[in-house]
């Protein structure tokens, strides 16, 4: 499996005192960012042993969460760090119906266990550091990091929660090492500039909004 392909580095943080201006005019202000607003909805399906997202655009909206809806499966790598996860997404067909999704769910055996709705600011920067060859292994061309910042904000049962995630989004064939060690650089810089969010948190969406039923799987997505 392709490590720099399917595994996601990212702090995670309450920013329920970081308004979406103080946000932008920070992290806009930074080289070469490239902004995006999406609006989508996450729907959480469990057969108890693992754990599927479907994401898809939140209907009568112009932006989504990406051009086409996805299954999502995730998992720590360690147990008690929610910052290092395996991360798979299966990008369906521009026909793919809640329908179908829902059909298909069920035949595998999976239940629907709950469903947030997400509006989020999304920039993605360009880190400018570069690996040293002799510790890291040679840059091979192309490759290289993107920092992904997204602050958005959760709706579930009629209340709104905000959030702040810092990502590290590898292109090629940078090394694990060096990708960790960019998030730890990324993270005092977010405690630098965005002093309100405190320390990162340690659980998943889906560990904070799912349902405490048979269905919920601690430590997992």
């Amino acid at each position: 499996m392709d490590e720099s392909k399917y595994v996601e580095l990212e702090a995670k943080y309450d920013a329920s005192a970081l308004p979406v201006a103080d946000f932008r005019a920070v992290v806009g202000g930074l080289p070469d960012s490239a902004f995006k607003t999406v609006v989508g909805v996450d729907t959480f399906f469990s057969d108890t042993k693992k754990v599927l997202r479907f994401r898809r655009k939140r209907a009568g909206t112009d932006v989504g969460a990406s051009d086409r809806p996805a299954l999502t499966y995730k998992c720590r790598r360690r147990v008690g760090d929610i910052s290092d996860r395996t991360e798979i997404d299966m990008w369906l067909g521009d026909k793919a119906t809640d329908q179908d999704v829902r059909a298909m769910m069920e035949v595998m055996g999976m239940t629907e266990s709950f469903s947030i709705v997400k509006e989020s600011w999304i920039y993605h920067v360009p880190d400018t550091e570069t690996p040293d060859a002799l510790t890291y292994g040679r840059r091979m061309q192309g490759d290289g990091i993107d920092v992904v910042f997204a602050l958005y904000d959760v709706l579930h049962m009629g209340q709104i929660h905000r959030f702040l995630e810092v990502e590290i989004e590898r292109k090629g064939t940078i090394a694990a090492e060096w990708a960790a060690s960019r998030l730890i650089a990324w993270k005092e810089w977010v405690a630098q500039n965005f002093p309100t969010v405190g320390h990162p948190l340690n659980q998943s969406l889906y560990e904070m909004f799912a349902p405490r039923d048979r269905l919920f799987i601690p430590e997992s997505f």
